[in-house]
């Protein structure tokens, strides 16, 4: 399965999954709930990459731990990148996949060609999945795995039929 870009989501391309309040500063295993949650499901099908300052290793692996506990799910990984550049671009122009929040995608909205879902807060403990570029997700396959995965989370997302709430623009 390749983007756009020729690039395969199958193999040895990645995927990221951009927090930026893990590069800079201590985050609650609450915050990252939610998020990684999503980037596990999702790396039964694709390898992730998740930039992070060593600070924040501890939460990231206690919250990992909480989410992997009893679970028999299937996994291509998700490699943790400690030791961070001064520049995220050359990570994030290499992806074939962005998963990121509001404040990471005010960092990724220039890469038009890699598409990307943004978790956007609704509300106080409500989210919705936007998929940015749905045009350049490879397959119908993986966007019914970007649904699927906002679905078993339980995550409001926007309409696009009746029934499904889940939005993909272009």
């Amino acid at each position: 399965m390749a983007n756009g870009n020729g690039r395969h989501l199958t193999g040895s391309p990645y995927a990221v999954v951009l927090l930026p309040s893990l590069l800079s500063r201590s985050v609650s295993c609450e915050d990252l709930r939610l998020p990684l949650n999503l980037a596990y499901l999702l790396s039964a099908h694709v390898s992730f990459r998740l930039p992070m300052s060593t600070a924040n290793l501890a939460h990231v692996e206690r919250t990992f731990d909480e989410i992997i506990s009893g679970c028999l799910g299937q996994s291509k990984g998700i490699s943790y990148v400690t030791s961070l550049p001064d520049d995220l671009g050359p990570l994030l122009a290499s992806a074939v996949f962005v998963l990121t929040n509001e404040q990471g995608f005010r960092i990724t909205h220039a890469l038009a060609e890699i598409p990307q879902a943004v978790l956007v807060r609704s509300g106080e403990v409500q989210y919705l999945l936007r998929v940015e570029g749905a045009k350049r997700v490879p397959d119908v396959d993986w966007k019914a795995k970007l649904a699927g995965c906002a679905l078993s989370l339980k995550v409001p997302c926007r309409t696009f039929s009746t029934r499904t709430r889940f939005l993909l623009t272009a």
